[in-house]
């Protein structure tokens, strides 16, 4: 029989929640026309910087937004509106793969390459995506964590009711760790990222079984050690991880 792992690593994106393809799709759903200036390869390859800045928490959402707007010719407004039509929901499944894993003994945790924005509506209860726009209190789910953490960490929690528009909370308090890469200061496949989830949980890289679906970051957590399995967005993320689940330790009783 497989040992089972030490620590059970999943990614957000496409792994847990949907989210845009890219902004055409982004502005569609945020009823922003796609602005001319987005099809320009320079202007993609700032806007990748940009995101990368944000994603690594060294632009907030308002400047991220503004620097954005003034580069694409929108207004820091309908940015932020097509960065809250970036997340679609979560996948069927999530939350049913999140509470089994909740009551199984090894220890879980997210490892996302995330923002602000998104970080607040996937981890805060009540808040809708699209059409929204209100800023949201924090709370203790909010992935402030312990000063160098980079993430949270905790035991249980609840469910609540779907707000309006897309409900993108994922009820993430269920994971024993939450890292977001905007609070780190590294985004994967970086090395340091793989390290600073090493440091903080205490899990050999060799007892690390991670699911992402991004080929890079999966070659990342290998070359540090990790198992990493490699997700396939459209065909069922959830019942890929509980297979994976399956074939990689005891059967951890997820009702495969």
């Amino acid at each position: 029989m497989p040992t089972p792992p030490s620590l059970i690593v999943l990614d957000l994106g496409r792994v847990l929640i949907r989210i845009c393809d890219g902004w055409p799709q982004a502005c569609e759903l945020a009823g922003v026309a796609l602005p001319a200036r987005a099809a320009d390869p320079a202007t993609q390859a700032e806007l990748h910087r940009l995101a990368m800045l944000h994603e690594t928490g060294k632009l907030d959402t308002a400047a991220f937004c503004t620097r954005t707007a003034e580069l694409v010719g929108l207004t820091p407004a309908q940015v932020r509106a097509i960065s809250d039509a970036w997340l679609r929901g979560p996948y069927p499944g999530t939350h049913t793969l999140l509470d089994d894993l909740a009551r199984q003994p090894i220890p879980t945790a997210c490892l996302s390459n995330t923002n602000d924005n998104h970080w607040r509506l996937m981890t805060t209860p009540g808040v809708g995506a699209r059409g929204m726009g209100q800023r949201a209190s924090r709370t203790t789910t909010s992935g402030a964590g312990a000063p160098g953490t980079g993430g949270t960490h905790s035991g249980g929690g609840g469910l609540p009711a779907s707000a309006q528009g897309v409900d993108n909370y994922l009820g993430l308090e269920r994971l024993t760790y939450r890292f977001a890469s905007h609070l780190i200061g590294a985004a994967k496949p970086d090395p340091a990222i793989y390290a600073h989830v090493e440091s903080i949980t205490g899990a050999a890289p060799s007892g690390i079984l991670f699911f992402d679906d991004d080929p890079a970051c999966i070659a990342g957590a290998r070359a540090r050690g990790w198992t990493a399995i490699q997700i396939t967005p459209a065909s069922d993320p959830a019942r890929q991880v509980r297979t994976a689940l399956a074939r990689e330790s005891r059967p951890l009783g997820l009702g495969y």
